[in-house]
């Protein structure tokens, strides 16, 4: 099957900006092997050996040195996305890709909030979904992003606080320590000791963007179960100059409002817990879809692991949930984009790394097989 790999975002402006083109880069055929274990296999060879092939190629190129320039937007130093589907003008470490009904924005956890909240308002998706927790042990993952929520849970509010303080600290220590970061309770307790929580900026009912004229409000929370919960998202364009708002803004439908899901129950480059926890969670964002084109946005950490295995489960779900299969095949084979061509999708439109491990890779193939018991 083939897929249209240009870029639905903007072209870039900057000249400096070149995207050559290469073979390595482009989709590979899905070799249709016989047994999931095949498809291991390869993964460990094939697909390991293309994945290193192409982080040498955008290590080289000159898009990277475009990135170089961003990095203070990178996360992660190592993950930065592929330039041409990118969804605005301007940088920003987050793709667009196709995946059946879906249309995919996915993205590290945010750095730069007034460029992620331009890039949500202009993508206007349907849901958001956080696939991280704001701290895992005692590393930051993400940093809170939404406001404060009339009756949120204080678990969710202690957490936010947490990673902050976590984060000051780790960002003091990136300054003074050369080689390794170690963090110690009273290098957290120094950065408690610096300034207050309501000093942080989203420890506000309402989070204002005076350059980009956004306005953020969050309501509705609810907690589903532990570490797993939702609220709702409004994003208003306000401004008084409404005849020629910013070229990457299209102001017919003012506001925004995406339902927001935090899911903390996935770890880094593991697997999830079960197949049944993934299947609820496709489950229970099913009402907030639109009927036709669905609009996702998706960020864990780096915005290549868990995200981009979540990617292909919510496009798996849906093939088994609409019956849009192939019906002279079975099982996994029966998705009409397969799971290694859903991969390929992800890896050369956000990242070559997408699927970070064998054992998500592997989740793909057993919830396939879990959805068709319970949808068919």
């Amino acid at each position: 099957m083939s897929i249209d790999l240009s870029s639905p975002g903007l072209s870039f402006s900057d000249p400096e900006v070149l995207r050559p083109t290469s073979d390595i880069m482009n989709m590979r055929q899905d070799p249709l092997l016989s047994t999931v274990e095949d498809y291991r296999q390869y993964y460990l060879t094939e697909m390991n050996s293309v994945m290193e092939m192409r982080v040498k190629y955008m290590n080289d190129s000159e898009a990277k040195q475009y990135s170089e320039k961003h990095k203070t937007h990178n996360r992660y130093a190592n993950i930065t996305p592929i330039l041409r589907t990118q969804p605005s003008l301007e940088y920003f470490n987050g793709n667009i890709i196709h995946l059946g009904r879906f249309d995919f924005l996915i993205t590290q956890a945010p750095t730069k909030f007034n460029s992620f909240y331009k890039n949500v308002y202009s993508f206007k998706p349907d849901i958001i979904v956080q696939l991280t927790k704001f701290l895992e042990g005692n590393i930051p993952k993400a940093d809170r992003y939404i406001p404060l929520i009339e009756g949120e849970s204080a678990s969710f509010y202690q957490e936010s606080i947490d990673a902050q303080y976590t984060s000051l600290a780790y960002q003091t220590a990136l300054t003074s320590q050369k080689n390794s970061i170690f963090l110690t309770k009273d290098m957290i307790e120094a950065e408690k000791a610096k300034s207050a929580p309501e000093s942080f900026f989203w420890h506000a009912k309402q989070l204002s963007f005076p350059e980009e004229n956004l306005i953020v409000r969050a309501s509705t929370f609810k907690e589903i179960s532990p570490d797993f919960y939702k609220a709702k998202l409004t994003i208003d364009y306000q401004s008084q100059n409404v005849e020629c708002p910013p070229i990457y803004f299209d102001i017919k439908q003012k506001k925004c409002e995406p339902v927001y899901y935090y899911y903390g129950l996935w770890n880094d480059f593991q697997k999830p817990g079960s197949e049944e926890d993934v299947f609820n969670l496709c489950l229970s964002q099913q009402e907030h879809l639109k009927s036709e084109n669905h609009k996702v946005l998706l960020h864990c950490s780096a915005g290549i692991g868990r995200s981009a295995t979540f990617a292909v489960c919510l496009y798996i779900f849906e093939c088994f949930s609409k019956k849009d299969l192939v019906t002279n095949k079975d099982g996994w084979n029966m998705l009409p984009l397969t799971i290694f061509e859903a991969v390929e999708a992800l890896r050369t439109q956000r990242n070559p790394m997408c699927v970070q491990t064998v054992d998500q890779f592997m989740f793909l193939f057993s919830f396939a097989e879990y959805c068709k018991r319970k949808l068919m």
